[in-house]
């Protein structure tokens, strides 16, 4: 049948075909958009306080208690900026294939578009991610790297630098001893690492509010890797 046939001419037990035939990537792109739109309407209106956002990128699937339970974990090691006497670290996960032909490429492309929509939000600086997703958005098309993340070393430093290998815009899973004493954390790959973002990629025009956004995931990130769990946490422990 013709891409342009008007619907009357289309037999009625056909039409649903024709259309998805010809308008499915027109279709799945409007709907995620109007997804996307709803989302952002929601996070604006409804907007909840969060303290710490974590982006987890990676080619496998983590269970939703596996992401409930590392939002727990990081709650114990940010610091309460805002005073309210609660810590909220919410996660948000991204699964993506970086070898489409293995998948339904529109769910690839879905998926790309989140994360990259990730590094328009000044409230995403740091992710969890694994190789796959790191070479992918890394490197350029002529195998360059671009250096998109933070250097730990010089951004964190203090009880993050002796975790550090040659690669020192990773913090490995397996070296964190939130992960080395959690079972359910464990079934994470240790092979996967936190990176940040460049604090000048987050924050070009040095606004102030953006500034101390980024120092919350610097504080975490140091808690993090020494162990350090917050002031906060602490307290209600000892409860």
């Amino acid at each position: 049948m013709d891409k342009y046939m008007k619907l009357k001419d289309i037999p009625k037990g056909q039409r649903w075909e024709h259309f998805w035939t010809y308008y499915k990537v027109q279709t799945i792109i409007g709907a995620f958009v109007v997804l996307l739109v709803a989302m952002l309407v929601k996070g604006v209106v409804f907007k909840e306080k969060v303290d710490i956002y974590l982006t987890v990128a990676s080619s496998e699937y983590a269970s939703d208690a596996v992401s409930a339970e590392l939002s727990r974990v990081l709650q114990q090691y940010g610091e309460d900026f805002d005073g309210n006497g609660d810590l909220s670290v919410y996660v948000d996960q991204i699964t993506m294939s970086t070898e489409s032909y293995t998948v339904d490429p529109e769910m690839v492309m879905a998926a790309q578009t989140r994360l990259i929509a990730q590094f328009q939000d000044k409230n995403q600086i740091i992710f969890l991610m694994d190789q796959d997703i790191y070479d992918y958005l890394n490197y350029d098309e002529e195998g360059e790297d671009t250096a998109i993340f933070a250097d730990l070393a010089d951004t964190v430093g203090g009880s993050v630098t002796p975790l550090l290998g040659e690669e020192t815009d990773k913090l490995y899973l397996k070296d964190i001893p939130a992960y080395q004493e959690n079972e359910l954390l464990q079934q994470l790959p240790q092979e996967m690492f936190f990176v940040m973002r460049r604090e000048q990629d987050v924050n070009p025009k040095g606004d102030e509010e953006i500034a101390e956004i980024y120092q919350r995931s610097v504080k975490m990130m140091e808690n993090l890797a020494s162990g350090t769990v917050s002031e906060l946490a602490a307290s209600a422990q000892e409860a």
